[in-house]
């Protein structure tokens, strides 16, 4: 059969004849590690993070109009009775 390319021996041969190093799958690794770590701290902590903050928006504005209603029948009914017995005449 005909080879179109040398071995892969004298490739690398010539490669390091030109000054190649071997040390960019490393970098790629430690980039792949970076990414690895990036992803699993996205996952394990800002997602619950923002699920937590999502969850407890959610309860503040449920107590805040519960709240709402409550001041509404404090303050507002009694101002309506009053204005009621003011101006019934």
């Amino acid at each position: 059969m005909l080879s179109f390319s040398p071995p892969m021996d004298k490739r690398l041969q010539r490669l390091r004849a030109l000054g190649a190093t071997l040390s960019a799958p490393r970098k790629r690794m430690a980039s792949a590690r970076q990414n690895l770590r990036a992803t699993l701290l996205t996952i394990f902590v800002f997602v619950p993070l923002m699920t937590l903050i999502a969850i407890l928006t959610v309860v503040a504005l449920v107590l805040l109009s519960y709240l709402l209603m409550f001041f509404i029948m404090i303050a507002m009914v009694p101002t309506v009775i009053l204005y009621a017995l003011l101006f019934a005449v």
